[in-house]
């Protein structure tokens, strides 16, 4: 690991366990600002960074503090405006599931706004789909697709719906929490079929959220790094929402339930690397489930990745080729670079249905958007646009042979 991101991986640790650390030296600012923003963690590394004399005599400090502010800022009015967008729920007696967003901010105590939500997700079910709709159209929410059909509906992971203004709160209103993109996600979707009548309650600024039992709510962010991990990858912000949720909660967490079905669905692992990676570098002390497997290695695709994975043409590409590999998994012995590219190229309907929900209805369509792949993969496949195209392979090389050493591959 590089200086700069032990550093970054530090400062993170201080700053959520209320420690100063005296190994923050020969630190460059601009390294650790890059990764921050990357990671989507800036104001968390700014206000931890701020207690050290080089940094805030820094030439950029004023520059940091002002992007700072302004990601503060911007937080805390979109958590003002889903506050309010919860009580008109509340006004037409419904109670939709807070999944992530509110709830794991509230782990960072006054911090909350520090650690930025690129949107709010609510689960609901499929009965109040046209109530909360019209909600959130009365409030001026556009929807992202205005011709969802019932049978869309059904198969969706989500419906995002877009604020009112250029700065809008985003909502993502899903209707099931890990939706139908492969069998994996499909079964995960069995854990939290009790998720609304086994729910909690917890207060905001006067407002009664629900959401998920701790053990439940635990289990769907392990599950949803997972699954990233599975396709596009994911940040350490995931990680420190994980580790904070079992440090904060973990006396009403059931282990052993967490520890069968993660280890069910081949995740077990993954968490134990986790809890790994948050004991030796972010302060934590958590009870490991089992011996670490690959954390260096898992360490290594996380802080390459950035917050979600998807920041370059390149990681995107290597996006459709992993979860290709993953989803022709089972069906051959052996599977190679040429096989995952076809999978990439040719996904089945289901991998499609997000991005295309209008295949649920007219299947036939499905040639046609293979065709506008092909077209984008020739592009990526030569001219100056090649080594994006080898790039993408190569992340999607590193992140199979990653997901080989948890027994997904």
């Amino acid at each position: 690991m590089d200086k700069n991101t032990a550093n970054f991986l530090t400062l993170l640790g201080n700053i959520t366990h209320n420690l100063k650390s005296e190994n923050i030296t020969n630190t460059d600012w601009f390294a650790i600002f890059t990764l921050a923003k990357n990671h989507n963690v800036l104001p968390l590394i700014f206000e931890s960074a701020s207690g050290y004399e080089d940094f805030v005599n820094s030439p950029n400090y004023q520059t940091y503090m002002t992007v700072s502010m302004q990601w503060i800022m911007r937080q805390a009015r979109h958590t003002e405006e889903f506050l309010s967008l919860y009580r008109a729920f509340l006004a037409e007696e419904l109670h939709p599931i807070v999944m992530k967003g509110l709830v794991c901010r509230q782990l960072y105590g006054e911090l909350a706004d520090h650690r930025p939500s690129g949107d709010e997700d609510i689960l609901i079910e499929k009965k109040d789909f046209e109530k909360t709709k019209n909600i959130l159209e009365k409030r001026g929410y556009k929807i992202e697709r205005e011709d969802i059909t019932e049978g869309q509906i059904d198969e969706l992971q989500e419906i995002s719906f877009y604020g009112p203004g250029a700065d809008g709160l985003y909502i993502e209103l899903h209707l099931n929490p890990t939706g139908h993109s492969n069998p994996l996600c499909s079964r995960m979707n069995e854990c939290f079929k009790d998720v609304f009548t086994n729910y909690r309650e917890f207060d905001v600024d006067g407002v009664t959220i629900r959401t998920m039992n701790h053990t439940d709510h635990f289990l769907y962010l392990v599950f949803h790094a997972f699954r990233h991990l599975i396709a596009g990858g994911f940040g350490i912000r995931q990680v420190l929402d994980i580790l904070l949720y079992a440090e904060k909660y973990g006396n009403e967490i059931d282990w052993d339930y967490i520890k069968s079905t993660t280890k069910d669905f081949e995740a077990e692992l993954f968490l134990s690397d986790l809890i790994h990676i948050g004991n030796t570098y972010l302060g934590f002390k958590l009870e490991p489930l089992c011996l670490p497997n690959c954390p260096d290695e898992l360490l290594e695709d996380l802080m390459s990745n950035g917050a979600f994975g998807n920041g370059t043409e390149a990681q995107r590409s290597a996006h459709e080729l992993t979860r290709a590999a993953f989803s022709s998994r089972g069906k051959a012995k052996h599977s190679n670079g040429a096989k995952a590219m076809l999978n990439a190229i040719f996904p089945d309907k289901a991998q499609m249905l997000n991005q295309h929900p209008e295949l649920e209805d007219k299947p036939w369509l499905l040639p046609k958007v293979w065709v506008r792949r092909w077209i984008k993969f020739i592009r990526l496949s030569k001219g100056a646009n090649k080594n994006l195209a080898l790039e993408g392979m190569k992340i999607s090389h590193r992140r199979t042979e990653l997901l080989k050493k948890y027994n997904i591959l």
